[in-house]
């Protein structure tokens, strides 16, 4: 792999790891407000953890 080839798929990991991490927040937020019954995303296990330490 290039350097230019690691230096693209280095930005696309950070931007898919902001993604997770917004979207993980917005799931938090949903549950707060009791409107996200049965919503899941990928590690919502880890999400129900935070609820339950955060509430």
């Amino acid at each position: 792999m290039t350097e230019r080839q690691q230096e693209i798929v280095a930005n696309a990991w950070a931007l898919a790891t902001g993604a997770q991490q917004i979207l993980e927040a917005l799931l938090i937020m949903l549950k707060k407000s009791g409107t996200s019954r049965d919503l899941r995303l990928p590690g919502s296990r880890e999400v129900d953890h935070q609820l339950r330490v955060r509430s």
